[in-house]
């Protein structure tokens, strides 16, 4: 368009110049010279965008406001500010595109907006997007100044405590204490009929039974996945009631005495098996961070932790959103799980409310299935327990 405008414009000066013409020469060469000036007018330069978050980390359902401030020292023009937010937050007050002129004088404005993560996890925004462009909109510039900045959301807690329901405290502890033998002696009134050694009892002629040194609690392992088959749509995410699930089991188990560990697959976190209440805060912190950092699989991380898994042989909780597509790495690595620990492992399916019957029907196939593997267990993304 401006260079079809220029071709008219000298057009006209030459049929002027021919038809000794002034007025079609002025009429001409007034725009034209405008326009040559325009041309050399430098658009909104020397510019700065500093942004800075209320609040770094957050709970989730939480807001963080997104402070602004752009500061340009030259040139004339428009200079247009967006922020390209992912689609794992929303904006609920303001707007993340600002819009100035800058005239002769250098420019310092500020404004702000209201963003609220859609899930739990490490939340990245990108740079500035800057576009500025003269008055006649004949020179440009366009460039991504500033940093980086990364909100980290904690998983929510209140949710988790209502979804122990799925693994009741008894299942726990059935799974997770053991007694240590210490020897044998002779039988005591008052001694349980289920100490009692039978075989040592035939043999020496009087009953004697097993005594035991007190009650080990063993070890917990969870394994998280933080992939993106975990973050679908909008609103309350799998991975968000995993991590609550996550966060309250491990809870009630630390609580108990139980050596607790995490691993997120898909971030490459791992936090091994200990006890006390840094281990509760360091699992939430881990989870508050994560993002998609490691490109692995299952039995990827099985392979990985095969030390621990052969040396503690914890009970293995794996938390995920099993797909057709996942199905055979996720058989494989429960497996592996399975023989390293010598323990059947338990897999939390945490899916979508989708309402579909037939997608309903493909879960309920892949999930049986998996069944031999493992014990199953179905919540839906609002914390319900589902059939298997």
């Amino acid at each position: 368009m401006k260079k079809r405008l220029v071709g008219y414009l000298i057009w006209a000066i030459l049929v002027g110049v021919a038809l000794l013409s002034p007025g079609m020469i002025v009429l001409a060469a007034v725009p034209l010279t405008i326009l040559a000036v325009g041309t050399l007018m430098d658009p909104p330069g020397d510019i700065r965008v500093e942004r800075s978050l209320s609040r770094e980390k957050v709970r989730q359902g939480e807001e963080v406001e997104v402070r602004v401030r752009i500061r340009a020292g030259r040139g004339i023009g428009t200079l247009v500010v967006r922020d390209r937010l992912p689609g794992s937050v929303e904006v609920v007050e303001g707007s993340p595109v600002g819009t100035f002129f800058k005239g002769r004088k250098s420019l310092q404005v500020e404004y702000s907006y209201r963003l609220r993560p859609l899930r739990g996890g490490a939340h990245t925004l990108p740079g500035s997007e800057v576009i500025a462009e003269n008055p006649l909109g004949t020179r440009h510039f366009w460039g991504i100044p500033g940093e980086k900045l990364r909100i980290r959301v904690i998983p929510g807690e209140r949710a988790g405590v209502e979804m122990q329901r799925p693994l009741p405290r008894r299942v726990l502890n059935r799974w997770t204490r053991s007694m240590e033998f210490r020897e044998i002696r002779p039988y005591l009134p008052g001694d349980p009929m289920k100490l009692i050694n039978w075989k040592a009892t035939a043999r020496l002629g009087e009953p004697l039974v097993n005594e035991l040194e007190g009650e080990v609690r063993e070890a917990v392992l969870f394994i998280l996945d933080s992939r993106t088959l975990m973050i679908p749509g909008e609103g309350v995410s799998p991975y968000d009631v995993g991590a609550a699930l996550v966060i309250a089991l491990a809870r009630y188990l630390l609580g108990n005495d139980h050596h607790v560990g995490l691993y997120i697959l898909g971030a490459g976190r791992f936090l091994p098996p200990a006890t006390g209440r840094e281990r509760l805060r360091g699992i939430v912190e881990a989870m508050a961070g994560a993002g998609r950092e490691v490109d692995e699989t299952l039995p990827d991380v099985i392979e990985k932790l095969r030390g621990t898994l052969t040396r503690r042989t914890p009970l293995v909780i794996y938390v995920s959103n099993i797909l057709e597509g996942t199905k055979v790495e996720t058989r494989k690595g429960l497996v592996t799980a399975r023989v390293l620990t010598g323990r059947r492992p338990i897999l939390v399916d945490v899916s979508p409310d989708h309402g579909d019957p037939m997608i309903e029907l493909e879960k309920r196939a892949i999930l049986g299935e998996l069944m031999e593997t493992a014990r199953v267990i179905r919540l839906g993304s609002k914390g319900k327990e589902g059939s298997s």
